[in-house]
């Protein structure tokens, strides 16, 4: 009777996600829209009308990634009453061990389950956001990188609740993260830039310093308003390779190769997270 039951669940949750959809992270492609004039044809993206992404071509042992919130890890392929064995972190990456209708078992950490396969997305550029250096960009909360951005860290500063546009902090939490670094926050709020290492002075795994390391954070104030980077690379030279948002303007990305007099110049703190 339980099997019935939970079979019967499973398809009520079917029909209910056909007709009102799935969790909204699943991300959409833009459509191209073409121009023309005498001499050139330019093809740009229009990130207001976004298509689903395509279905991924299912094929056995490959690496996919979790491409929703909220998505589990089941005991069975069934959503049963309290058959999660845990939640799955968005971007997670999972193995693809076999197909049972349109669920789909995965390894992942030695851990063996079942996932519905609409989680699932094959390339990484579905999860994982991409910005182009040295250009204007929309970081409004509709832009598509901005939505991937956001899931990735949870929304953990409401960007994504309050609608607002991507923030230097949001990025370089997001850099953190990427690369296994996770700050303990707590409680402490209003985490603007300029504002980072007076709050996490003394906080556990948190190293605050005058010289740079890879995979850090700058930390740096110019006329009374703050700004955050993050160290990609030290050189021998003592020059670092930063990149951050909003350097310039709200919507600028920027990739810069500085030499250790210029940054020397702007007074940076750096913080190491371990």
């Amino acid at each position: 009777m339980k099997v019935l039951l939970a079979v019967i669940d499973d398809l009520f949750q079917f029909a209910q996600n056909a007709v009102f959809g799935s969790v909204p992270y699943k991300l959409k492609t833009p459509k191209k829209k073409t121009t023309t004039n005498a001499t050139t044809t330019v093809a740009s993206s229009d990130t207001n009308i976004c298509p689903l992404t395509e279905a991924p071509s299912f094929k056995l042992n490959e690496q996919y990634f979790v491409g929703v919130i909220d998505a589990f890890l089941y005991n069975d392929p069934v959503l049963g009453f309290d058959t999660a064995i845990r939640n799955l972190q968005y971007g997670q990456h999972v193995r693809l061990v076999s197909l049972q209708g349109r669920w789909a078992q995965v390894r992942l950490a030695g851990l063996l389950g079942w996932v519905l396969k609409d989680d699932l997305v094959l390339r990484s550029d579905d999860v994982y956001p991409k910005f182009l250096p040295h250009t204007e960009i929309n970081f409004s909360a509709e832009q598509p990188e901005v939505i991937k951005l956001r899931a990735y860290i949870n929304d953990m500063f409401g960007g994504a609740r309050g609608n607002y546009e991507l923030s230097a902090a949001e990025y370089v939490q997001y850099k953190l993260m990427k690369k296994k670094k996770y700050i303990d926050w707590g409680d402490i709020r209003m985490r603007t830039p300029g504002t980072w290492q007076r709050k996490l002075r003394g906080r556990t795994g948190v190293h605050i310093g005058i010289h740079p390391k890879t995979d850090s954070v700058m930390e740096y104030v110019i006329d009374d308003v703050g700004y955050l980077a993050f160290v990609e690379a030290v050189f021998p030279d003592g020059s670092i390779t930063v990149s951050e948002i909003g350097k310039y303007t709200d919507a600028t990305y920027t990739e810069d190769t500085l030499s250790a007099d210029h940054y020397i110049d702007i007074q940076p703190i750096f913080l190491s997270v371990q």
